[in-house]
């Protein structure tokens, strides 16, 4: 919009434009680009700006996996960090 940061409506069509470029391309779930913005918004202020955003770019997108696979790499390593031990 010319403002100079990104805002979450901004951020998701690039998201789903980089991700899901193609209509036969698979849907990038909502949870997953709520997830990216949390993380890409540290000091959640609502809005993203070229620094904040490159960080995190360059974290999830120039690595050896991709980001969907990080993702869902942190999300099962979260519920295997949960306890189940119900021996008490």
């Amino acid at each position: 919009d010319g403002s100079g940061s990104l805002e979450f409506e901004e951020f998701r069509q690039l998201m789903i434009s980089s991700l899901s470029p193609h209509k036969d391309s698979p849907q990038v779930p909502k949870t997953v680009l709520q997830k990216f913005w949390i993380d890409v918004d540290a000091d959640g202020s609502g809005s993203v700006n070229f620094s904040e955003f490159a960080a995190w770019y360059l974290k999830f997108f120039h690595g050896d996996t991709s980001p969907m696979e990080q993702y869902y790499s942190m999300v099962g390593s979260r519920r295997g960090s949960c306890s189940t031990d119900t021996a008490g």
